[in-house]
């Protein structure tokens, strides 16, 4: 089920008014959310054996016990795996509600600046995996590109560069260069040990957001956790933190989601504590998340990610004194799959809608992905057609490595 597009008019530079939030209402989640929380990835049902799945684990499990395979995003996936949706526009679903980076250069309060920054990660975090549920990106193939617009007139324009391991350049810029985001879109995905029931992955690089102002705000890329490879149910859930950055400001957001992947030791241990304490505690969300965003004092102008969380050149006495100047100057809370809220507004919820992309036609590139000839056999079904295609592209990019590699 998809989320669906909003055909309102755009707010010509106005920020519209937020509604005050009510902690006592239970804010409608999506429907693919799993009962134990975050995406459903089941929620659509594709005919994908489990079997299938352990078969290919099962030929790839020694190498990735031996180091060999160290991204499962680097294999070759068979057709059957694979979703009509290709690796670069899923790309293009991430970035989806660029609403809230216009809203973001409306604004001239750096706070609330790096709030409609949040906003619209947050935001995107249910979406993507509602666009292929339990299939998989299709790769793209060297060279190909991506040219879309919405009707907000925000462009997007994308560059594959390689493709056994799939990865591309993004370039998005908003109406009238308001805003432009860029960054290398390149996946990490590893099949956790022993069992290889689960995934834990994450973008490579940050992403870099710049404003007409002179602000450059970085944001740090999210860890998720995939469950239910082989057994069980199929989920997504984000975890651990997330920084966004404004170094011209220093100000630091940072996102703590709630939702931890436990070892065997931790729950064993978590098991042990609960029945020695012998009472009830209260239970988080695991899709549910809360944001601080501090103003640092330094005389150390930050550069990068790194500097504004240690300075290698100091002692530790002297990054504690310096690191710890830190000021409170905004609280945030929520849950993914269905508000966001900074200090009792409400910023985002799971019933507002997205712009969406359409492909812009004009001068439109032979390489774009919409011309692929496997993912229009992909989405009739012709997975014989698709599969030939598919092993036709890796020849000529295994062919195409060689010459460009050759000593």
């Amino acid at each position: 089920m998809d989320i669906k597009e909003n055909k309102e008019s755009q707010d010509k530079g106005n920020i519209p008014n937020r509604e005050k939030y009510d902690p006592n209402k239970k804010y409608p989640k999506f429907p693919f959310t799993h009962k134990n929380g975050g995406v459903n990835m089941g929620y659509e049902k594709t005919p994908i054996e489990s079997n299938f799945i352990a078969g290919i684990i099962k030929q790839i499990g020694s190498k990735i016990v031996s180091g060999q395979i160290k991204n499962v995003m680097e294999i070759s996936k068979p057709i059957k795996l694979c979703s009509k949706v290709s690796f670069i526009e899923l790309a293009s679903f991430d970035n989806c509600p660029t609403q809230y980076l216009d809203y973001a250069a409306y604004t001239q309060d750096p706070v609330e600046r790096l709030k409609y920054i949040a906003t619209f990660i947050i935001s995107a975090i249910p979406y993507v995996p509602s666009k292929i549920y339990q299939k998989i990106p299709s790769d793209p193939y060297r060279g190909e590109t991506a040219q879309l617009i919405n009707e907000r007139g925000t462009i997007f324009q994308a560059e594959s560069f390689e493709y056994k391991s799939p990865s591309c350049l993004i370039n998005i810029t908003g109406k009238d260069n308001l805003w432009k985001l860029n960054y290398f879109h390149k996946t990490k995905a590893n099949l956790i040990l022993p069992k290889m029931n689960d995934i834990e992955a994450g973008n490579l690089k940050d992403k870099v957001f710049e404003f007409q102002d002179g602000s450059k705000i970085i944001a740090q890329t999210m860890l998720i956790h995939v469950q239910g490879i082989l057994v069980g149910d199929r989920t997504m859930k984000v975890q651990k933190i997330q920084r966004i950055i404004d170094t011209k400001n220093h100000l630091q957001l940072i996102i703590t989601y709630n939702y931890h992947r436990e070892r065997t030791i931790s729950k064993l241990a978590k098991s042990f504590t609960g029945f020695l304490m012998n009472k009830k505690q209260d239970v988080q969300e695991a899709d549910s998340f809360t944001i601080e965003i501090y103003r640092y004092e330094s005389n150390f102008k930050a550069q990068n990610l790194k500097d504004f969380e240690y300075r290698t050149e100091l002692s530790p006495q002297e990054q504690k004194k310096e690191y710890t100047i830190r000021h409170l100057v905004s609280k945030g809370s929520g849950n993914y799959m269905s508000h966001l809220q900074f200090d009792g507004e409400v910023f985002w919820k799971s019933t507002d809608h997205y712009p969406q992309w359409t492909s812009l036609n004009q001068n439109l590139l032979e390489s774009d992905f919409t011309l692929r000839e496997d993912l229009m056999h992909l989405a009739d079904g012709n997975l014989v057609f698709a599969e030939q295609i598919k092993n036709e592209l890796e020849a000529r990019d295994e062919k195409d490595q060689k010459i460009r590699y050759k000593d």
